[in-house]
């Protein structure tokens, strides 16, 4: 029947034609993928932090409480899609207001018809957005961060 001699012959890893070009596959659409969401810029997790921490204290404008220079910052609803946010931002930014909950708002600080940076931030620290949007200077009294237990 078989031999030890048997097992020599042929490959010696038969998958490795298969499974090492899926995995290289895989490996280019995720770059892809994560280069293409870092080309729109990843939400900034320490600005949202430092935000909620700002809105623990005292109330006082969202500029006051960010070390961030910015002309105007438009909040967003969740679930407003792309086409909405850029015609409120008044140009092409690419990206929708959705996050994986309704608790959240997306703020866009712009300086220069350019978004400076982004974040989500838990609904009921700023007053709500009008439903498709709006945006607000930085002394305008929206802005005033009020708290996670202010609605």
């Amino acid at each position: 029947m078989f031999s030890r001699d048997d097992f020599d012959r042929g490959s010696r890893f038969p998958l490795a034609g298969v499974v090492i070009p899926l995995v290289v596959g895989a490996l280019i659409i995720t770059g892809i993928t994560v280069g293409l969401r870092a080309a729109q810029g990843f939400p900034d997790i320490e600005l949202a932090e430092e935000i909620r921490q700002a809105s623990l204290g005292e109330p006082l404008l969202l500029a006051d409480a960010i070390d961030l220079e910015w002309d105007h910052v438009c909040v967003f609803p969740p679930y407003l899609p792309q086409e909405a946010v850029d015609a409120k931002l008044d140009f092409e930014w690419g990206r929708s207001a959705g996050h994986s909950t309704d608790a959240y708002l997306l703020l866009v600080f712009v300086k220069h018809r350019e978004v400076v940076s982004h974040a989500y931030v838990e609904r009921g620290i700023l007053v709500d957005p009008d439903p498709d949007g709006d945006c607000r200077a930085p002394d305008d009294a929206r802005t005033r961060l009020n708290g996670p237990s202010v609605s």
